[in-house]
């Protein structure tokens, strides 16, 4: 990202224009629903607009290095199965994209910025390690369930700057432990 100025002088009134360009070549996934079992990878950036449906009985797999960059307000949706397999080496990351337009606030560490990941009632056995999840909404959400059975396991992992709660879980079980959950306006 590169922000600059540019002053015009229009009938001798002075104007400055703050101007930002982005410039990284990403995979574009709008609106999107995987209904068979899929894998992203390193290889570039994805960008994600309006939001990301994993479907019933269907494993999104991320690798590690992989990075995720929500649009104002996507989400990623899983009613199916998410294995986030980051490493220290190579974390995964879940990212927004400034959606402020301004060069002077520091998006990167505001919550509000992108919607969220939420896990339906019928999602089980999810795991996110390894992984550095920033600028939500609404946090990490479990919707309620009447089962024992884990529902998602969060290990050696950052889950920060939510204008929400963090995590929101009722009625579910979930596993956290060697992360930082911080940062929350919930």
């Amino acid at each position: 990202e590169m922000c600059k100025e540019t002053v015009f002088v229009t009938n001798g009134v002075q104007q400055d224009v703050k101007l930002t360009a982005y410039g990284q070549d990403v995979i574009i996934k709008r609106g999107e629903t995987f209904t068979t079992d899929t894998h992203l990878t390193d290889e570039r950036p994805y960008l994600i607009y309006d939001s990301l449906v994993v479907a019933p009985g269907t494993t999104l797999q991320i690798e590690p290095g992989a990075r995720l960059h929500f649009h104002h307000r996507a989400s990623l949706l899983v009613q199916g199965k998410l294995q986030v397999e980051g490493s220290m080496e190579a974390p995964f990351k879940y990212e927004a994209i400034d959606s402020t337009g301004s060069c002077d606030l520091p998006y990167d560490n505001l919550g509000g910025q992108w919607g969220g990941i939420r896990f339906y009632p019928e999602s089980f056995g999810n795991k996110i390690s390894y992984a550095y999840v920033r600028g939500m909404t609404s946090g990490i959400v479990l919707d309620s369930c009447a089962s024992e059975e884990p529902r998602l396991e969060i290990a050696n992992s950052r889950i920060r700057n939510s204008s929400g709660n963090l995590i929101t879980s009722v009625y579910s079980r979930l596993n956290c432990w060697n992360s930082e959950l911080s940062d929350a306006g919930g």
